[in-house]
């Protein structure tokens, strides 16, 4: 009787406050889904040619620095030659450590990849993972005829707008790096992009550096361990099994 009861009860009217509120809600869903944490991610792996232009407080403008970077499977490398001195930045995402590589002397430094002292400033990268950003989309445009959306960029230590392609791959950064007196007007431009795998040596250490040993150590011996922890589980899950009638 109380169930009869109960399935006769009338549904619930929800107040023209309540619907309000969701229309609230979903729009704002609408209006935060055009910012994002950082930048969006590039589609394909590439490789570019960059140009950075660095404006220091004074006005005084830097010689322009030529840069390569690669990018894949959401891990970033930048080499560049600074003062007749070859630098390459790492940064890996998936181990949270940055790369800072000295091929004259086949040297390598680590840091904690969100460390002050990961950042080269030579080499300033506002696409890349070490800096807190959000990304607000404002526009469609077009760089040098190539269509792109533009961004407002905001986060710790930098302020500017960037441009990027249909597929994510970034086009070209104007705007300020640093904080204070210490903040730089920095313009990146990309060119010579090629869109094509990139091999992934390209984001590791070489084995003929000082302490590659040292640091494939720690990672080998996980992966060893996984494939042990995986065989094992292969053999009790055998094991498990009901064996077969014989004869089969």
């Amino acid at each position: 009787m109380t169930r009869a009861l109960l399935s006769k009860r009338p549904a619930a009217r929800r107040s023209p406050i309540f619907a309000a509120s969701i229309l609230v809600f979903l729009s704002s869903l609408v209006l935060t889904g055009c910012t994002t944490f950082g930048p969006p991610p590039p589609g394909p792996a590439y490789q570019a040619d960059l140009r950075v232009e660095v404006t220091e407080a004074d006005g005084e403008t830097r010689p322009v620095e030529y840069v390569t970077e690669y990018y894949a499977y959401g891990l970033r490398r930048r080499q560049a030659t600074i003062e007749g001195e070859d630098r390459i930045v790492i940064d890996r995402p998936d181990l949270q450590v940055t790369w800072v590589l000295a091929p004259g002397t086949k040297t390598f430094v680590e840091h904690r990849m969100r460390s002050e002292a990961a950042a080269h400033p030579a080499i300033p990268d506002p696409f890349g993972p070490r800096l807190r950003t959000r990304f607000a989309r404002e526009v469609e445009e077009s760089i040098d005829g190539i269509p792109a959306t533009r961004f407002n960029v905001e986060g710790d230590g930098v302020a500017g707008r960037a441009w990027l392609a249909p597929d994510g791959v970034p086009l070209r950064f104007e705007g300020s790096l640093g904080a204070g007196t210490g903040a730089l007007h920095v313009r990146i431009d990309y060119g010579e992009i090629q869109r094509t795998p990139q091999p992934r040596y390209l984001f590791g250490i070489p084995p003929n550096y000082a302490g590659y040993e040292t640091r494939k150590r720690p990672a080998k011996e996980k992966e060893d361990r996984e494939v042990e922890d995986a065989v094992q589980k292969l053999r009790d899950r055998r094991k498990s099994l009901p064996s077969p009638p014989i004869g089969w």
